[in-house]
């Protein structure tokens, strides 16, 4: 396989795998972005939530009976925050380490 198919081989892979990793509302997450991150759920994984009113809210609404319904972003944080404790703000970066393709460079 020449450079140009191996590389272009390479990215789809990596592209698909990157699809995997998706926020509370099922969109793929970006790198760099800001999450609130909601620990490890029993029989699950962690879940993260995109650092805005209206996502922060549809996950209270989602998981919470009588939550969700805040008019601003302080107040959606500090219901997010008193319903999940342990929930914290940090900017997502792909687990690069963890991605493995056939056709990475040697």
């Amino acid at each position: 396989m020449d450079m140009g198919a191996r590389k272009y081989a390479y990215e789809f892979e990596l592209a698909q795998w990157e699809e995997q990793f998706t926020d509370t509302d099922d969109n793929e997450m970006i790198d760099g972005e800001m999450y609130w991150r909601i620990p490890l759920r029993p029989y699950g994984d962690d879940q993260f939530v995109f650092d805005d009113l209206d996502a922060i809210n549809r996950y209270l609404k989602d998981n919470f009976e009588d939550a969700g319904h805040n008019n601003s972003y302080e107040a959606a944080v500090k219901e997010l925050q008193g319903l999940e404790p342990y929930t914290e703000l940090e900017a997502w970066q792909f687990p690069v380490d963890a991605f493995h393709s056939k056709y990475m460079e040697e």
